[in-house]
């Protein structure tokens, strides 16, 4: 049984250390390597690619920048939760007001997080409170029908403001979450 689990064990990391493998000949050839592609928090190694590239390109495979994580142990992250997948490495997650915010994620037997940062969001109540912002009526929850797309509120339940966004679902709902630092 013993024998089982330590070569699971070893099955696991042998995955892990294949999927983050460079595909190209020469590791920081930006002609070989795959677009989008990120070594670390702070970006990539090498021209406009990176070096862990394939579609995408984050360690996992998925994600990578202009894109979102669909990385299944990336997913549900909250900073200091207890995490199993030592030395996992989460890029482009979305996070904050409207999923409009992304951050990068690693798991060192907890999660830690970088803020969740606006600066590349493409709505423009992301980065600056808007003029029209209304007071919010207590009727905007999370994952709540809304009316109005991009429709924003400040005041809900902890100080919260809701922004009426499409979710994953393309569903048309409220987001209530912290408002972005440049408000």
């Amino acid at each position: 049984m013993r024998q089982v689990k330590y070569a699971a064990v070893f099955l696991v990391l042998a995955q892990a250390w294949v999927s983050g493998c460079s595909s190209a000949e020469t590791p920081n050839d930006p002609a070989a390597a795959g677009t989008g592609g990120s070594t670390g928090a702070t970006g990539g190694t090498g021209g406009t690619g990176g070096t862990t590239g394939g579609t995408g390109g984050s360690v996992a495979g998925t994600g990578g920048s202009g894109g979102v994580n669909t990385d299944p142990n990336c997913k549900g992250i909250r900073t200091n939760m207890m995490c199993t997948a030592m030395g996992q490495h989460c890029e482009n997650l979305v996070c904050g007001l409207g999923d409009a915010g992304s951050r990068v994620c690693d798991c060192n037997g907890t999660w830690t997080c970088t803020m969740c940062d606006f600066s590349s969001s493409p709505h423009a109540w992301a980065m600056a409170k808007p003029a029209d912002i209304t007071v919010c009526t207590g009727s905007e929850a999370d994952t709540i029908a809304c009316p109005t797309l991009d429709a924003t509120c400040e005041g809900a339940a902890g100080g919260e403001a809701c922004v009426c966004f499409l979710d994953d679902e393309n569903a048309q709902v409220w987001d209530c979450d912290s408002p972005p630092s440049t408000w």
